[in-house]
């Protein structure tokens, strides 16, 4: 039955029938389209540098992506980063696009496209760049995907996982490679360095939120951070990290076996943790004392930390009660997310 809610339409403004002319002009002549969604590190971040488990799981509501469309013959491959403020060929010296330059160009390489297409290659994401989420990883994979079906190819999950890989060392130096496989898989997962990763469903239906603390948090900052302080106190920071990877494979056990009461002391004995490798700045405690003081269940840093996001546990009640905190602690943006979030329906490509 058709909901009353879904026959009410509201009346819609000339600038928002002007977005939907523009977007479907750009649509014109489409030929592949490819999406990738973000990630967030539940438990083990920086152990899982040095092979200790970590578990992480898409965020479906926040997407990468990337569509392909004819250009005029000879024109080339342009790449429209708007997002960015950039656009530029595969050749382009502008340091933020050489990177998505070289994805595309691995792709290409990848696929056997003899010569460079005549394409227009646009990108947009909701995802928050440097805030651990995981943006270069989703870009890069909805690139890979869109590519391959504009070339007429198809690509398995190892192909697109190997191609994101590359990605992520030239942006990162030494990634753990828990963003690829969360990217790619688009599934949770268990995953320790150097192993196959361990999907899983999870069985527990829970509320987070992600409190962006407006920082920047570039990954390999605060990875040679802690390599710093790992070389320093060797025998203190090893203990550390093998508790912390303990709480990984505990958080992943509790999602499979639908035991919700374990995480919050789970949680925050990990964000304990990461404050003793000094990765939890005061922009992330601030946020995180607001949460816990407004109920949350547990809150920590998600990702590389310094920065970023915080992850926030909400119990059954009281969620907009903790938004509100969260943005009265000066939350940049609060992003519900759920376990069981479905992502969104796979684009039509008319041929």
């Amino acid at each position: 039955m058709t909901s009353e809610l879904s026959l009410r339409r509201p009346c819609r403004s000339g600038s928002a029938v002007a977005s939907d002319a523009t977007r479907n002009r750009s649509d014109q002549g489409l030929l592949a389209a490819g999406t990738a969604p973000a990630k967030v590190i539940l438990a083990g971040e920086h152990a899982v540098v040095y092979g200790h488990a970590a578990v992480a799981c898409p965020v479906r509501n926040l997407q990468a992506r990337v569509r392909i469309t004819a250009a005029a013959p000879g024109a080339g491959l342009r790449i429209d980063a708007r997002d960015l403020g950039r656009v530029g060929g595969l050749a382009s010296q502008d340091a933020a696009l050489q990177p998505l330059a070289q994805v595309v160009q691995d792709t290409l390489t990848r696929v056997a496209l003899p010569s460079e297409p005549d394409w227009i290659l646009r990108i947009q994401s909701r995802i928050p760049v440097a805030r651990g989420l995981g943006s270069g990883a989703a870009v890069a994979c909805a690139t890979v995907r869109a590519v391959a079906q504009a070339a007429g190819k198809a690509l398995d999950r190892a192909d697109v996982n190997a191609l994101v890989w590359r990605s992520e060392e030239r942006l990162h130096g030494t990634p753990s490679g828990i963003d690829n496989q969360t990217v790619v898989h688009d599934r949770p997962l268990l995953y320790r360095k150097g192993r196959p990763p361990v999907f899983f469903d999870v069985r527990t239906d829970l509320t987070f939120l992600l409190a962006d603390t407006g920082v920047a948090a570039p990954t390999s900052e605060s990875v040679k951070a802690v390599a710093r302080l790992r070389a320093a106190h060797p025998d203190r920071v090893e203990t550390w990290m093998r508790e912390i990877g303990d709480i990984g494979q505990a958080v992943c056990a509790a999602l499979r076996e639908n035991r919700p009461a374990a995480l919050p002391g789970l949680l925050n004995r990990n964000q304990a943790l990461l404050r003793q490798l000094n990765v939890s700045a005061a922009a992330n405690e601030n946020l995180i004392r607001a949460a816990l003081d407004a109920g949350a269940l547990a809150a920590k840093i998600t990702g590389a930390g310094m920065g970023g996001q915080v992850l926030v546990l909400v119990g059954r009640e009281g969620r907009a009660a903790l938004v509100q905190a969260l943005q009265k602690a000066g939350a940049r943006a609060v992003i519900p997310f759920s376990t069981r979030e479905r992502g969104p329906a796979a684009e039509r490509v008319s041929q």
